[in-house]
């Protein structure tokens, strides 16, 4: 009697196994199902570097605690880090130009 009782919950767990993963690829492939040819409009919604150049690289630095809180902390981060690095780099090529070559 029990090995009946328990293929019985078995067999009820499997069945609302199916069920559920049939309804759940049914919801996933509606909501994430992407538009067959694509979005025609891709180009309109593209994204736009905002310099001048386009932004394709990525750099990585270790910095103190207090440094990323503070850098964090500000409106757009990146932009801050970008032109902090930019200054520093124009400065560098000044020095270096101002420096009479021996």
């Amino acid at each position: 009697m029990v090995a009946t009782s328990t293929s019985r919950k078995r067999s009820h767990y499997i069945y609302v196994y199916i069920i559920v993963h049939e309804l759940l690829e049914q919801f996933c492939v509606n909501i994430l199902m992407a538009r067959k040819g694509g979005n025609p409009n891709i180009k309109n919604h593209g994204f736009e570097p905002a310099g001048e150049e386009p932004l394709t690289k990525t750099l990585s630095i270790r910095v103190s605690e207090s440094t990323y809180q503070e850098v964090k902390s500000k409106d757009n981060p990146g932009e801050f880090c970008r032109q902090a690095i930019q200054k520093a780099l124009d400065e560098d090529k000044r020095k270096q130009n101002d420096t009479p070559s021996t």
